[in-house]
């Protein structure tokens, strides 16, 4: 065997552990799960409200946070245990929020420990 071939033996078999990889985690479910319910200004207070429906059997940590160019500023942090819907209120209309939930079960993946959302704007609650 020659230089350039034993290269590319060794590339395939990279590009073959990568696959395998990509195609285990793809796999992979979390236990928990989280979704956006809402993300409105009340228009009778003027404040801003982020909901987030938590799904677990287990206990979570949910972690509100500004999203800022020096990086996150932490708002508010609330817990919980099993489904929830977890309500942030009073919140400033013109910034943008992101959502952390640490799951606290040990029978997480690493890839699921912290499920996140981020982005949020709030929106005006036409009624």
């Amino acid at each position: 065997m020659n230089l350039p071939e034993l290269r590319r033996y060794f590339l395939v078999g990279i590009f073959l552990l990568f696959f395998a990889g990509v195609c285990f985690n793809a796999s992979a479910q979390c236990a928990g799960s989280v979704s956006l319910k809402k993300a409105a200004v009340e228009s009778d207070t003027s404040q801003g409200v982020i909901e987030i429906e938590v799904k677990t059997s287990g206990d979570f940590i949910c972690t509100l946070s500004i999203e800022k160019g020096s990086g996150p500023v932490k708002v508010q942090e609330k817990r919980g245990r099993g489904n929830s819907i977890v309500s942030f209120v009073a919140l400033e209309s013109n910034q943008s929020y992101k959502v952390d939930v640490e799951f606290l079960s040990e029978d997480q993946s690493a890839l699921c420990r912290v499920l996140q959302k981020s982005g949020i704007s709030l929106q005006s609650d036409l009624r």
